[in-house]
């Protein structure tokens, strides 16, 4: 479940219209947001305040080993962000929780892009400014986002501790819908990185070319160079989003390859019913010929999921038979003009509205068979963002890393629940890696025992 300051920050990247989803950092966000689970390590509590509609607060109390805490300030000079950031008594859960990623790349930028348009608003360069003290090790975190155009955004994020140096981290991002540029320095240890990402479908012309195509490839890479020590990195990730051809249900292929590793990765996502996902991912590396096989679930369990499903079709019903009544009274009334012009010219006519039907027709059963693709893919994300879900099970496990992790997130009343526990057979001496020449002769208990667990609590005004 994300923190309530990272929900803030999403809600100004959709006030402002930036699409997250189009960038190379999360190109894998949907396989990792079912099988890299985020177990709690301790007990942790949060609680939020939006104290004005542009300043939110959070304070935070957890017990890993001491007990620690943090206080966090968030400012935003954008004016609808009262509208939609919601207090935990009416937030979505689904909103709260990271999981199946619909991928839109045009949405965000020609939507809001639109709706300027149509109101004849100029581009507004709206900031956000925000600031996390920990304690008792006071350790400072900060984050400055600046929107320079309407495709472009600069972001700062810096970190700072007492008798250690403090290091920046700049972002200079530039999304343009069919390309995702972004430049990044930090000062620790000096380094420089670029990446990118590119919609193979970037011109919107290409998306109706055939009956209905909701598809989408992705193409992207990134490139590192730490200038102090002069050591290089890279990865490229191709992705494709696209729906069953039988169901229509949303699917996510992806493969990574790092050339300087040799790691090779393919991941199989897809959301088979409205309260459940599954995942699985490939690793494999060409120099040390290691594998791993990872699966991953997600079980959402709601309390409207039914009635919203024979609502939502009981519409569809009734928008086709108006269409058909709509085409059905259109074809009366070409036939009735037909039968009243000039017998002179009745011949004519005759094969003139001949071949005007047989057009009207074929356009008629084009348009048919675009609804039928078109309109269960459109009811059934709308399903998913109108049904009330009330919990949600995560599961997933490694064959070579020999774990169970388990993930339950929820709400009650007012507060936003997450609790996990990481299971695994290794013994507590074990090495990080099962590659050690060690790691053979440690002795593995037989039943899986808990690693890590905790339950963390959020409740927000």
């Amino acid at each position: 479940m994300i923190e309530y300051m990272e929900y803030i920050v999403r809600q100004f990247e959709r006030s402002t219209g930036w699409n997250r989803d189009n960038s190379y950092e999360n190109i894998t966000a949907t396989s990792d947001n079912v099988l890299q689970l985020q177990i709690p390590s301790s007990f942790n509590l949060q609680v939020s305040n939006q104290s004005t509609p542009y300043t939110f607060t959070t304070f935070e109390l957890s017990n890993h080993k001491v007990i620690n805490g943090s206080l966090s300030y968030l400012y935003t000079d954008c004016n609808d962000m009262k509208q939609l950031v919601q207090a935990s008594t009416d937030i979505r859960l689904h909103t709260m929780v990271d999981t199946f990623r619909f991928i839109k790349p045009y949405c965000g930028i020609d939507r809001r892009a639109a709706l300027e348009a149509a109101k004849g608003d100029e581009f507004v360069k709206h900031t956000l400014l925000y600031g996390r003290m920990y304690y008792p090790g006071s350790i400072l975190e900060a984050m400055y986002c600046r929107r320079l155009t309407q495709h472009m955004q600069l972001v700062l994020k810096g970190l700072s501790w007492v008798n250690q140096p403090s290091f920046v981290t700049v972002y200079l991002q530039r999304d343009t819908g069919s390309t995702s540029q972004e430049l990044i320095y930090s000062s620790n240890e000096s380094l420089l990185g670029y990446r990118f990402l590119h919609n193979c479908l970037s011109s919107k012309s290409k998306l109706y070319n055939s009956i209905y195509n909701d598809s989408l490839l992705s193409f992207g890479a990134e490139f590192w160079l730490g200038i102090a020590n002069m050591l290089p990195g890279c990865s490229t990730t191709l992705r494709y989003f696209t729906h069953a051809t039988n169901t229509c249900k949303p699917i996510t292929l992806t493969l990574s390859f790092n050339p300087l590793f040799g790691h090779i990765s393919s991941t199989y996502s897809v959301k088979p019913t409205l309260g459940s996902t599954l995942s699985a991912k490939y690793d494999f590396n060409v120099y040390s010929i290691e594998s791993d096989l990872t699966f991953g679930c997600e079980l959402w369990k709601s309390s409207s999921a039914l009635k919203l499903s024979e609502n939502l079709d009981l519409t569809a019903a009734n928008r086709v038979d108006a269409t058909s009544a709509k085409t059905g009274s259109a074809t009366g009334k070409e036939i009735a003009r037909a039968e009243t012009r000039n017998t002179k010219s009745q011949n004519i006519a005759t094969v003139n509205n001949g071949n005007f039907l047989d057009k009207m027709n074929a356009t008629i059963s084009f348009l048919d068979s675009v609804h039928n693709v078109k309109s269960p893919i459109e009811e059934f994300a709308k399903m998913i963002n109108n049904t009330q879900f009330t919990s949600v099970l995560k599961c997933s496990s490694s064959i070579n890393n020999k774990n169970l992790k388990i993930l339950w997130e929820g709400k009650y009343k007012e507060i936003l629940i997450s609790a996990g526990a990481e299971l695994t057979n290794l013994p507590l001496d074990a090495p990080k890696t099962l590659s050690d020449d060690n790691s053979g002769a440690l002795a593995r208990p037989v039943w899986l025992r808990p690693a890590k667990f905790g339950v963390m609590l959020q409740y927000s005004t």
